[in-house]
């Protein structure tokens, strides 16, 4: 089988709000992909489902060629969860803390310190085994956390956020125990406020909107898709609407929004359109305040497709 998970036509309703709306996703298998959307995109309610959380309304699902609701029982052992919030025990030490989880997934005692020495060594604290979790810094705990997520060698990890507020330093050693478990096979699925993040370690990105899949590829491919070569986001002072309709009107220009005072442009010519740009502002009345230019990123493909920027 080459996915590890397949989801055709999900739906969850929480009331009258629907969070996922007849959502199709395929996720392979050895792969990292990253779900990727705006506040409210409907993210977290996919992950929740998918983890066992959270009943569908409507859809059908199989992780690990098990069917989701039906053979929970079989799916769970698959899963490790690495949550955006630190669930540790403070007062114990890292050692400590894996040697519960263990006991928690019926490990021998004759095996579990082994186990649990070798994984601190993978997140690089087995020096640190014996000191309270309370004493370590935002990145350590982090790096406990994923240990935690992995103490049954899970097949599928979901990692929700794993390096929300680290340093720069913090976030390059969850990095790189992300991408020796991709070394090693496991299939991941990442959720990131990062947008740098998804490019560096994703083999797939999905974007979600509005409950719904509305775009998926390698980074790459995603990139060519758009046909994007610069998008250029510009702060004024003058009638967006009017602003909006002239600079769709210029050559090498692929898409053109705008709401409040900020101007989206997606240009096919490169960053040398910037100066036609602005002059097409400036033709308007509008007072230019501010520019910033992207390139052919994954941040001016997810404007392009949701018209939002990630955090957003």
């Amino acid at each position: 089988m080459t996915n590890a998970i397949e989801v055709r036509s999900l739906v969850k309703r929480f009331g009258e709000f629907t969070a996922v709306d007849h959502l199709d996703l395929e996720i392979p298998r050895g792969q990292l992909t990253s779900l990727l959307g705006p506040n409210g995109a409907g993210k977290t309610t996919t992950v929740r489902i998918l983890t066992t959380l959270l009943p569908p309304c409507e859809g059908q699902t199989e992780i690990g060629g098990f069917r989701l609701t039906e053979q929970n029982d079989r799916i769970k052992p698959l899963l490790g969860l690495v949550p955006q919030e630190i669930a540790l025990y403070e007062t114990l030490s890292a050692r400590q803390n894996l040697r519960f989880f263990a006991q928690l997934y019926g490990f021998p005692g004759a095996a579990i310190d082994g186990h649990v020495m070798k994984l601190l060594a993978d997140v690089q604290l087995d020096d640190r085994a014996n000191d309270a979790v309370a004493e370590f810094s935002g990145g350590m705990q982090r790096r406990v956390n994923i240990a935690a997520a992995l103490i049954h060698d899970p097949d599928i990890i979901f990692m929700d956020e794993p390096t929300v507020g680290l340093d720069p330093i913090s976030r390059t050693a969850v990095w790189e125990i992300i991408e020796d478990l991709k070394s090693r096979g496991k299939t991941i699925v990442l959720t990131t406020h990062y947008m740098e993040e998804a490019e560096t370690l994703s083999d797939r990105v999905v974007i979600v909107d509005h409950g719904k899949v509305i775009a998926t590829g390698t980074p790459s491919e995603l990139i060519r898709q758009t046909g994007v070569e610069t998008a250029f986001r510009l702060t004024i002072d003058g009638d967006t609407a009017v602003c909006v309709e002239k600079l769709r009107e210029l050559p090498g220009i692929i898409k053109a929004d705008g709401v409040d005072g900020r101007l989206t442009v997606f240009s096919g010519s490169g960053s040398a359109q910037l100066v036609d740009v602005i002059q097409t502002t400036l033709q308007t009345g509008a007072v230019v305040q501010a520019v910033e230019v992207m390139g052919p990123n994954l941040g001016a493909v997810f404007l392009h497709f949701t018209g939002r920027e990630l955090r957003e």
